[in-house]
């Protein structure tokens, strides 16, 4: 089986690259990063414990829905050689500092914080907190500001407002909110050494890179998306748990890529494989994609 699935991964190779290409050059210039870890059997490097699996997803907005997984050997962001190098637009990803040594190498790779990351920290004050006490606390005041946040942004998603519109929309409604977090944040003197003082300090040193989103209609409030896409990986990871090698890494990350961007076109993954398996020798990849019109038009 092991075999089998090797020979498919090599087969559909150019689907899986095809498909890298086309996220680098979506019409939003926008991606979702997000990683999860992977072990592997046999450890090139015997003092490595875990191995990691990056993953990328095109923006709701786009017109080319893509989720791609790769594996990487460690959790390191090489400026050089990783996947986003030659990326030109926004990256929507959480406090990694991988992703700060991107934007140094490249000008135009920027980066969207994710608010979610930022809440989460003042969420985990609350959750210790005597919930009598709560109501009371700066952090409940910063959570509840930014829970206002995630539902603005949440009704325009319901009422389909986009393009200047929403734009119009944040800068007039969140705006305002936003003053208000900064305010808190930034003229408040948390107890040292305390968790409010690291949440606090964490949202002070990504505070410009929670912005952008307020003038760019295809930027998000968090990284979620992203998240959504990692938690399939996870889920089958417990049942494979391991892989073998680099190798059958590589291999596992080329068929999720595949199965996973299928799924999210609306495709049965069995007959779309089966139909590319088919007819990779006599059409052109551009029309064996997930998303292309062909294949659409087939399933």
């Amino acid at each position: 089986m092991a075999d089998y699935m090797a020979k498919t991964a090599e087969v559909l190779t150019p689907i899986y690259e095809k498909m890298k290409e086309d996220l680098l050059n979506t019409s939003t210039k926008v991606i979702h990063a997000d990683e999860t870890t992977l072990t592997l059997s046999k450890q090139a490097n015997p003092d490595r414990k875990k191995s990691h699996v990056f993953v990328y997803a095109s923006s709701f907005y786009d017109d080319k829905q893509i989720h791609i997984y790769e594996f990487n050997e460690t959790r390191s962001i090489d400026p050089e050689s990783n996947y986003l190098k030659d990326f030109d637009g926004y990256v929507i990803c959480d406090d990694y500092s991988g992703y700060d040594k991107l934007r140094k190498n490249k000008d135009n790779t920027k980066l969207q914080r994710c608010w979610a990351h930022a809440r989460r920290k003042y969420m985990d004050i609350l959750k210790a907190m005597p919930e009598k006490n709560r109501k009371e606390s700066i952090a409940y005041n910063i959570v509840s500001k930014m829970d206002k946040l995630f539902k603005i942004e949440e009704k325009a998603h319901k009422d389909k407002v986009f393009g200047k519109d929403l734009i119009d929309l944040r800068h007039k409604e969140e705006l305002p909110i936003i003053n208000k977090i900064r305010d808190l944040v930034f003229n408040y003197t948390p107890k040292q050494g305390s968790a409010f003082e690291s949440a606090i300090n964490y949202t002070k040193k990504v505070w410009g890179d929670l912005l952008p989103y307020l003038d760019n209609e295809y930027l998000e409030l968090s990284n979620n998306l992203a998240e959504r896409c990692v938690k399939p990986f996870v889920v089958n990871r417990k049942v494979f748990q391991t892989s073998g090698s680099e190798a059958g890494a590589i291999y596992t990350v080329k068929l999720f890529s595949i199965i996973r961007t299928a799924i999210i076109n609306g495709l049965d993954p069995y007959r779309y494989i089966k139909y590319v398996l088919e007819n990779i020798k006599d059409k052109s990849i551009d029309n064996l994609l997930p998303y292309s019109k062909e294949v659409q038009k087939m399933m």
